[in-house]
Parts: C-alpha cells; structure tokens; sequence
C-alpha cells in the first residue's frame, strides 16, 4: 500500500529534498517551502520566516532529540523534538 500527498493533502510544496523518521515516528522533510513534520495524520510546516531561502537539506536527528536543516543559502536551524 503506498499513499500520495501533495499540496492538496497539506504539504506545502510537491517538491521534497530530504526525509527522515525521528525516534518517535514523526516523519521531516524539507520540501521547497522549508521544514515540514508529518504526524501520520497532518502536516506541520517550520519556517522562519526571516529567511531568505526556505528550501534545504539534508535533514540530521542528533542524540539530543533535535532535527538539523540547513537552508541552501547557508542558514542552520534546529528545532528541539516535543516528546
């Protein structure tokens, strides 16, 4: 069985760079539009907004819990898993 998710079924962009599962199950990907997290069920998209590029990868998961994206203009963000 196999599913296919587009923007109209909540991701913000139909093109993905990177997509990795946390230790929890959650699945990030970074698409065109920035950082996104798919709980099974919905979307959830992790921009800033300051930044001038939001597209990037790859995607790193640290021991700590937290998920790594590097925009392609250079710009590293992390963002602390909610457990």
């Amino acid at each position: 069985m196999h599913y296919k998710f587009d923007v109209t079924k909540g991701i913000n962009s139909n093109v993905v760079y990177d997509v990795v599962f946390d230790s929890v199950g959650f699945l990030w990907l970074t698409t065109e539009e920035g950082l996104m997290r798919f709980d099974g069920n919905t979307f959830k998209s992790f921009v800033y907004t300051d930044n001038k590029y939001r597209a990037g990868s790859p995607i790193q998961i640290d021991q700590n819990g937290r998920v790594w994206y590097q925009s392609f203009d250079g710009n590293i963000f992390f963002w602390k898993m909610i457990r």
